[in-house]
């Protein structure tokens, strides 16, 4: 391809072919065919750089980026995906994404649903099924939130898959802390009162609603008041957590 410049000043790009032609008189002439690229070559170079802005986005953006063709294998994986998943681009694509982002559910341990499966089945965003644990290629867990969303064509065909997730492992954490912390008593680690009640409340429940059988036993510390009295509340408090 070569650029030319019009009369007018104007910049076009061109590619240029040509033949040799012999005629019955033995003269040798050559046929040049100028073929104007100029508005290909923009579109191509307007196409890269759509594609260049998506890499740079796809590659700076601060959640995990996964994105699969039609048949849910691997295109491509963004840093934090490649950090959390223990798969770099180059190993993971053409490979089944159930390969690369291995899910399950933190109670069960049993294999959780593939959201771009089911994205690419249903033509609509997924969302991850709740306490779902991402488990790296090298053996590191991960507590997650996810979303799959399809890919579409001009045409609205879909051509494959986008699924973005995000480490939530100390947020779960933390709320399950919080949890544990306003059910149970901070020096003992039993139930404290009010939870004992709730599960009190559920036993006399499921006793009325199903006949079930439950049994309650009461614990007396004897003389537990004079070891505070005489040793200290440090003492009771030591006694209390042996007994537990």
């Amino acid at each position: 391809e070569w650029e030319i410049t019009r009369a007018t000043g104007e910049k076009r790009m061109v590619s240029i072919s040509t033949s040799v032609v012999e005629d019955v008189a033995d003269s040798v002439h050559v046929l040049a065919l100028i073929h104007d690229t100029t508005e290909r070559k923009r579109a191509e170079e307007a196409l890269f750089e759509a594609k260049e802005r998506a890499q740079v986005t796809l590659h700076s953006i601060g959640d995990a980026v996964i994105t699969t063709d039609a048949r849910g294998m691997v295109d491509y994986l963004n840093p934090v995906a490649e950090a959390l998943a223990g798969w770099t681009t180059a190993e993971a694509q053409g490979r089944p994404l159930s390969e690369v982002f291995q899910i399950v559910n933190e109670q069960t341990r049993q294999p959780a649903p593939d959201p771009v499966a089911g994205c690419l089945r249903e033509g609509k965003i997924v969302g991850l099924a709740n306490h779902s644990i991402l488990i790296g290629r090298h053996g590191q867990e991960y507590h997650i939130d996810d979303s799959a969303a399809p890919i579409r064509g001009r045409d609205g065909q879909v051509l494959g898959a986008v699924l973005v997730f995000h480490d939530v492992t100390e947020n779960r954490q933390l709320a399950r802390q919080l949890e544990y912390d306003a059910t149970h008593d901070a020096l003992t680690g039993l139930i404290n009162r009010a939870e004992f009640e709730r599960r009190l409340e559920r036993a006399l429940a499921s006793a009325r609603q199903y006949g079930a059988r439950h049994a309650l036993c009461y614990l007396d510390l004897d003389q537990f008041k004079l070891v505070n009295d005489t040793a200290g509340h440090a003492a009771g408090d030591a006694l209390l957590k042996q007994i537990d």
